[in-house]
């Protein structure tokens, strides 16, 4: 099973991204989520200023 994720990763990206992702994802797997969210606050709360 896990052949085939790499397999698509690869298709989607070069080694070298999918690398940083999947390294990003096993070091922080809510560093994504917890940037949208981040990124989010910042902007509500720019807007309520």
């Amino acid at each position: 099973m896990s052949t085939n994720m790499e397999d698509e990763w690869e298709d989607i990206g070069s080694p070298e991204e999918q690398i940083g992702v999947s390294s990003a994802r096993c070091l922080c797997p809510n560093f994504e989520d917890q940037r949208y969210q981040d990124d989010h606050y910042e902007t509500k709360t720019s807007i309520e200023q």
